[in-house]
C-alpha cells in the first residue's frame, strides 16, 4: 500500500473521473481502488467555486481548503465502515484510497424503472449515513452508484453541521433538486418528492425541510446551475406543497 499512496500513477488503470479533485482507477496487488488527491492550485480554485454556487442554493457548504475537504471526507469514511459509502481503505500523504465499487452511475442508467429503483435504494441509503450522525455534504444524484442492489453514495463535501438537523435537510433538498437537473424528469422528481415526505419522518429533520424549502432562490444567475430548476417551471411550486402538506 506504501508504492501506491507514494505512486499512484504506476497503477492506474483507467481515465480521470470528472471530478473537482483528480480521481481514477488503480489496481493494486491483484484489488482494484479508487484513488482520489488534489489538484493542487486547480482543485483549490474549482473546490472554493463549487462551495461559493452552493451558497446560491442553501448557504450549508462550509468553505475549506481542498485539502481539508479531502481530509474531512476520510474521517466520514472511516466513520461510516461502508454504510451507504465506499470503505476507506487509507488516508495517507495527501492521497486517499478506498474501495472500488462495480456497478453504474446514476447518470448511465439506461431506463426510467431503473432511476426509479436506484433513487429509492439512495434516499434509504442517505437516511443511513443521517442516522450515523454525518451528512453527505453534496447529496446530487450524480454521486450515486448502483452496486449488488444497493444506491452508495461516493462523495462527501463539508458542511456546516453546527445544525445537524438543517444540514441534513439540505442534502435531502438537494438529492431532489438534482434529480431533476440530471433527468429532466418532473415525473421522477415529483415521485422523490413523495418519497421523502413518505419516509423522511424525524421531525427535526422534517421540520427543516419544510422551512428551507420555502426559501430556496429564484435567482437567474447561472452560478447557481447545477441545482436549479428554470424559472418558469412549477415543480419548485410543485414540490414545495408535496414537502408542506
Amino acid at each position: 500500500m506504501e508504492n501506491l499512496l507514494r505512486h499512484p500513477e504506476l497503477y492506474r488503470i483507467g481515465a480521470d473521473y470528472t471530478a473537482t479533485y483528480q480521481v481514477f482507477p488503480v489496481e493494486f496487488s491483484g484489488k482494484k481502488y479508487v484513488v482520489k488527491k488534489p489538484r493542487f492550485l486547480l482543485s483549490s480554485l474549482a473546490h472554493r467555486y463549487y462551495t461559493f454556487q452552493d451558497q446560491f442554493f442553501l448557504r450549508t457548504r462550509t468553505v475549506t481548503t481542498a485539502l481539508d475537504g479531502l481530509e474531512l471526507e476520510a474521517q466520514k469514511l472511516e466513520l461510516l465502515q461502508g454504510r451507504g459509502a465506499p470503505q476507506l481503505v487509507e488516508y495517507r500523504e495527501r492521497v486517499l484510497v478506498r474501495e472500488y465499487l462495480e456497478g453504474p452511475s446514476f447518470r448511465e442508467l439506461a431506463s426510467d424503472s431503473q432511476q426509479q429503483r436506484t433513487l429509492d435504494e439512495a434516499l434509504a441509503t442517505l437516511q443511513e449515513i443521517h442516522g450515523q450522525g454525518i451528512t453527505v455534504g453534496d447529496a446530487h444524484v450524480k454521486n450515486i452508484v448502483q452496486t449488488d442492489g444497493k444506491a452508495y453514495w461516493v462523495d462527501f463535501c463539508p458542511a456546516d453541521e453546527s445544525n445537524l438537523s438543517c444540514s441534513q435537510a439540505a442534502d435531502i433538498l438537494k438529492f431532489i433538486y438534482s434529480t431533476y437537473t440530471v433527468t429532466r424528469n418532473p415525473a421522477l422528481t415529483l415521485y422523490v418528492a413523495r418519497a421523502v415526505h413518505q419516509h423522511c419522518t424525524e421531525r427535526p429533520v422534517q421540520e427543516w425541510i419544510k422551512a428551507l424549502a420555502f426559501h430556496l432562490p429564484s435567482t437567474p444567475f447561472s452560478l447557481w446551475f447545477s441545482n436549479r430548476i428554470p424559472l418558469k417551471s412549477t415543480l419548485p411550486a410543485q414540490i414545495e406543497r408535496i414537502l408542506s402538506s
